[in-house]
């Protein structure tokens, strides 16, 4: 039991450290999109105006507090499962909505950090 519940708070530690939030929705409204390769968004921020890299930002930045709201739930509920629980089927798929989750975060913050990286080049222009 020792071993599982150290396994658990690493999981989740790693979780919180490569971030949170909502997955957004290939086509959104909100034009996030995360099966757009890294590259084509880099080159595409470029060609941005300001006020449309600020408007990409803010997008970003929202998806990333949504995001993070749903991983710190996810994770407050594996955590709150009885041990009796944590080695069956729904502490099971807690643990890969945590993950997910996670990842989608730490993609939402890479995307994010483009558009604000073009924000303040073009700023000091």
């Amino acid at each position: 039991m020792k071993h599982l519940l150290a396994a658990l708070i690493v999981m989740a530690s790693i979780t919180i450290f490569t971030g949170c939030g909502e997955s957004p929705r290939k086509g959104s409204d909100s034009g996030i999109d995360l099966n757009t390769p890294v590259a084509r968004l880099e080159e595409e921020a470029s060609n941005m105006g300001l006020s449309e890299l600020k408007g990409k930002a803010a997008a970003y930045q929202a998806a990333v507090t949504e995001k993070s709201k749903e991983l710190l739930a996810s994770e407050k509920e594996l955590k709150d499962l009885p041990l009796s629980e944590m080695i069956g089927e729904k502490a099971d798929t807690l643990k890969t909505k945590v993950s997910k989750v996670g990842e989608e975060l730490k993609q939402l913050k890479q995307r994010l950090g483009i558009y604000e990286a073009q924000i303040t080049k073009k700023s000091a222009q």
